[in-house]
């Protein structure tokens, strides 16, 4: 959000939002209108580029495995 404001895209975006969606907050949104904002769109891959919502996946064994020697083995945690 900051940097939509640094470069002065907020407006644009609001002003494209009314355009296709109107101002009615209330109102549903259809798929087609929601297709025609283009700025929007970008500012929400942008956005998904800067803060990615999974920033790393944490992998665990649920079996015992081998690899080049290495034996990887279930661990289990208990909260």
């Amino acid at each position: 959000m900051f940097c939509m404001c640094l470069f002065c895209v907020q407006q644009a975006c609001y002003e494209e939002q009314v355009r296709h969606v109107g101002k009615d907050v209330s109102a549903p949104v259809d798929y087609d209108a929601l297709k025609e904002c283009v700025l929007l769109e970008r500012c929400l891959k942008e956005t998904l580029r800067l803060r990615p919502p999974i920033v790393t996946m944490m992998r665990m064994c649920r079996t015992p495995q081998v690899i080049t020697s290495l034996l990887l083995l279930l661990i289990i945690a208990f909260t």
